[in-house]
């Protein structure tokens, strides 16, 4: 049997680190086994639910490299599905129509009522019920490897209709689920009550069972759920922070995964290695500074012409369109993204390129242009020297050459900044031109 799985988020907010990675790992799985990955836009809360928020979920996924077979599907357009479900499970007495107050208002014990006993035909409003009734659910879930039991005296009698005859979410996503035939479900272990309530829909509708498999969730650095409190949760975020896609991939896969030692792990080697079976059973903290470390590697992997295609929305385009800031970017490409650990960081150091320092009038810097005017040495033995001339310091030279040549704090060398310049620009930059 050719595998199924889906990734099915709620557009009520941008992409999550968490839901990425439930993409990921259902992506992987599917490409592993030779199955389908689908998409699916799960957004029967109409309220909440946002073009922006699915836009943002379709651009993460493509950034990201995660490609689903097939359309996504919108769940809101087969409600008409939906409800032929509940109208059969009705003429079968798995279900019953209730006319009780809304879930909300309903005492917490009070997971039964009495009108799956009085059906009648009642004009009043009134909202489908599963009929769940004594014994336990039993599910053998993929990633811990055991079983997690349930008696049925703890679970209510789920809605499966609204009064305006909306299907629920935990209607439409058993109904989707089996339309669609998948055969794994992997989502976080947060959905594990969703489970056990989506198991008495398949039972009821006379449907396999696809099989569950439970992710423990990520956490910050404190041990708490991951949230905005531990900064960017938003894949879009790391994106505009200058994270590469692939860095973000190899982080979020090893963040509850492993693979032996293995740190640094490609798309393609990933789609060949994943399994169930290494799923890590307890939460992951998430550590940016890891993420910081895995994207300064893949920076440093990358060729010229793919360094600038990357940082490209991050510098001022019109500007290094110009044939000297291109040449003088091409040349300071590989000292950068030795540096920088982030395209933001790339961005940053490379300002000076383009952008002139105010000048300086420093009698030092000028008698260093004379100096280097006539050689073309290493500059840095140059520097060396020029200090030991001048009797003074290191710190002291390259502050001040630095910030005539650069107008920045931080940057390479004073050596790779004169080759990144070329001299002629260098010498202009000294002597104030």
């Amino acid at each position: 049997m050719q595998p199924i799985v889906r990734f099915a988020p709620s557009p009520t907010g941008l992409l999550h680190i968490g839901g990425a990675r439930t993409a990921l790992y259902n992506y992987l799985y599917a490409k592993r086994h030779n199955g389908k990955f689908l998409l699916r836009i799960e957004d029967t809360d109409r309220v909440r639910s946002t073009d922006t928020a699915i836009q943002a979920i379709y651009d993460g996924l493509q950034w990201l490299g995660i490609h689903c077979d097939g359309e996504p599907a919108i769940q809101s357009k087969r409600a008409d599905r939906h409800r032929e479900v509940a109208t059969q499970l009705l003429a079968t007495n798995k279900a019953y129509r209730c006319y009780c107050p809304a879930a909300k208002d309903r005492k917490k014990d009070d997971r039964k009522c009495d009108c799956r006993l009085q059906q009648n035909s009642d004009v009043r409003p009134f909202v489908v019920r599963l009929a769940v009734y004594e014994g336990i659910t039993t599910v053998a879930d993929a990633v811990v490897t055991n079983t997690v039991t349930i008696d049925h005296s703890q679970l209510d009698d789920i809605v499966l209709l609204r009064s305006d005859s909306t299907p629920t979410y935990m209607l439409s996503v058993v109904v989707d689920d089996h339309d669609a035939g998948v055969t794994l479900v992997m989502r976080g272990n947060d959905h594990y009550t969703n489970t056990f309530r989506q198991i008495q829909i398949y039972d009821a509708c006379g449907w396999e069972k696809p099989q569950f498999a439970h992710i423990p969730l990520i956490h910050g650095q404190d041990g708490a759920k991951l949230s905005k409190r531990h900064g960017a949760v938003g894949v879009g975020e790391y994106r505009s922070q200058g994270i590469l896609p692939e860095a973000m991939c190899n982080y979020l896969l090893r963040l509850g995964w492993s693979h032996g030692n293995d740190e640094i792990i490609t798309m393609a080697d990933a789609q060949q290695w994943f399994d169930i079976e290494h799923i890590s059973r307890s939460s992951s903290r998430f550590d940016m500074a890891n993420l910081l470390n895995i994207n300064s590697h893949y920076l440093r992997s990358l060729t010229a012409d793919q360094l600038l295609v990357a940082v490209g929305p991050f510098l001022p385009i019109e500007t290094i369109k110009t044939i000297a800031i291109h040449e003088t970017l091409l040349r300071g490409l590989p000292i950068f993204a030795q540096r920088a650990k982030t395209l933001c960081d790339f961005a940053r150091l490379a300002d000076f390129c383009w952008n002139r320092p105010s000048g300086i009038n420093d009698a030092m810097q000028t008698k260093f242009a004379d100096v280097i005017s006539s050689t073309d040495d290493d500059y840095e033995s140059i520097v060396k020297q020029f200090v030991i001339d001048e009797n003074s310091t290191m710190a002291k030279v390259c502050t001040m050459l630095r910030l005539a040549l650069t107008g920045q704090k931080v940057s390479p060398s004073i050596g790779d900044v004169i080759y990144i310049l070329g001299k002629e620009e260098a010498l202009k930059r000294l002597y104030c031109k």
